[in-house]
């Protein structure tokens, strides 16, 4: 069974290894949700192999492919029902206001008024 090490020291693959981890990335990562290290340990297992989380990161930089914890950020940060979809326009209406009356004030002191 591959060891998984995290010795902060970059972890450089040979081309078949970087193959094969970039067909399983681009397979499992997502179904997975697992976040870059867990997944790394997971991927060491089954390619038999030491993958680190800078490998994981690197493949999905590679193939825009989004961090789980992006995603769950994401997902957080979506409102959950009406209300807070019209808190969420209440305070981007009121946002939207504030910069009108900013870009005002700066055109009135710039004599485009």
């Amino acid at each position: 069974m591959a060891r998984h090490t995290s010795t902060g020291k970059a972890n450089k693959l040979t081309m078949a290894n970087q193959f094969a981890l970039i067909n399983l990335v681009q397979a499992e990562y997502t179904k997975r949700a697992q976040y870059d290290f867990d997944f790394a340990v997971w991927a060491s297992e089954q390619l038999g192999f030491t993958v680190t989380g800078g490998n994981i990161q690197g493949v999905r930089a590679q193939f825009n492919i989004a961090s789980t914890l992006q995603v769950e950020r994401a997902e957080a940060a979506e409102p959950k029902t009406r209300l807070d979809r019209l808190d969420r326009l209440d305070r981007l209406e009121a946002e939207l206001k504030a910069l009108r009356t900013e870009l005002f004030t700066l055109k009135t002191k710039l004599g485009e008024v």
